[in-house]
Parts: C-alpha cells; sequence; structure tokens
C-alpha cells in the first residue's frame, strides 16, 4: 500500500525543510497558523505523487504560538493524508512543542550522536510523558 503523507515544517526557529526540497519559505504553517492564508494553498508537491510538505512560513513572534493551536490547523487537513509528520525544534527549545507533542498521536525523538548527554535524553522523555505524547522511537544521526 502507499501511504499519503504530509510533512509540516514546524522548527521555526531553523527552518529546513524549504531547503530540502528546494523552494522558498515564504508562506507556509504560520501563515496558516495566522489567517493569512488557507492551509490548504500552502500545502505544497513533492517529486514523490504521496508525499506533500508545508514549509514554516514567517512573521509570528514566536513566544505568541500555541503548539495544540498548530496541531488542531493541521488536524484540519488530516483526512486527506494517513500520515501528517510535524518535524519541530527541540522540546526543551520552544513551549510550543510541548503543546505539539500533546497533540499528536506520538513523537519521535531525533538526537545527534556523541553530542546529546543522557540527562538531557531523559529529561526530554519526561517532559514529552508528562504532557502525555507517546514517544514511538529514537532515531540517532550524525
Amino acid at each position: 500500500r502507499e501511504y499519503k503523507v504530509l510533512l509540516a515544517d514546524c522548527d521555526f526557529y531553523k527552518p529546513k525543510l524549504h531547503k530540502y526540497f528546494n523552494c522558498m519559505n515564504r508562506f507556509g504553517v504560520l501563515n496558516a497558523y495566522l489567517g493569512e492564508v488557507e492551509l490548504n494553498n500552502v500545502i505544497l508537491n513533492s517529486d514523490n505523487d504521496n508525499l506533500k510538505f508545508i514549509t514554516s512560513g514567517k512573521g509570528l513572534k514566536l513566544k505568541d504560538i500555541k503548539g495544540k493551536g498548530i496541531a488542531s490547523m493541521l488536524d484540519a487537513v488530516s483526512e486527506s493524508f494517513d500520515f501528517v509528520i510535524f518535524d519541530s525544534a527541540s522540546v526543551f527549545k520552544a513551549r510550543y512543542v510541548s503543546g505539539i507533542a500533546s497533540s499528536v498521536d506520538g513523537s519521535l525523538l531525533v538526537i545527534k550522536k556523541g553530542s546529546t548527554e543522557y540527562a538531557d535524553f531523559d529529561k526530554c522523555l519526561d517532559r514529552l510523558d508528562m504532557v502525555g505524547s507517546d514517544v514511538l522511537g529514537v532515531v540517532i544521526n550524525s
């Protein structure tokens, strides 16, 4: 079976998704969150017919972001996809990440090999547990 996937760039500190897909980061998740554009108008196609993505967009003070609001907004389009994946900042870097984590079916942690201390990893697990997010797995990258 081929799954339809939506990948949303919710790392508003260091957005990167637009670079991977070689496109501009003018309008995206943040702009839809602010009501400046319709969410369906910022969903972009990739080279893979089953993968669509949304860049982070620009224009909001990060302290004003409500993670649950972003998750709810993206939930509105989830009926069109089998999976909606949120690529976000570190749970320690931004308060909104906990709101997203508490609103999704599960979290996948990405840690940097040789850089992430076990104590930090353990705190991250505790924080995700505190907001009721199931940890589905861990990816170790370099």
